[in-house]
């Protein structure tokens, strides 16, 4: 039902974009974790944080450390995880990597 209304509204508007953004605004909000989610969230937060803060100032990572962090992040990401963190996977995604 809420999906008929928003494609109605819309199709009145004729914008794909306002249809998008809605339904990511509405699904963003249904969107329940779970207590376990949260806390896995919530260590990889902390981890990310330690580890991408100390290596914002390094010259050069590891293929093999930063594979972690990667892989870190983007779990981290897919629970919902967002802001200071991102920013700083950003920053750190510019520094060279070594074998």
């Amino acid at each position: 039902m809420r999906e008929t209304i928003i494609t109605i509204v819309c199709a009145m508007l004729g914008s794909k974009e306002i249809y998008n953004l809605i339904t990511f605004l509405i699904d963003r909000h249904d969107k329940k974790f779970t207590p376990e989610q949260r806390a896995i969230r919530n260590l990889l937060a902390r981890d990310l944080l330690i580890d991408l803060k100390s290596w914002k100032h390094a010259d050069e990572r590891t293929a093999d450390e930063w594979e972690i962090i990667e892989n870190n992040f983007l779990s981290y990401e897919e629970l919902g995880g967002n802001g200071k963190i991102k920013k700083l996977f950003t920053e750190c995604s510019e520094i060279p990597t070594t074998e």
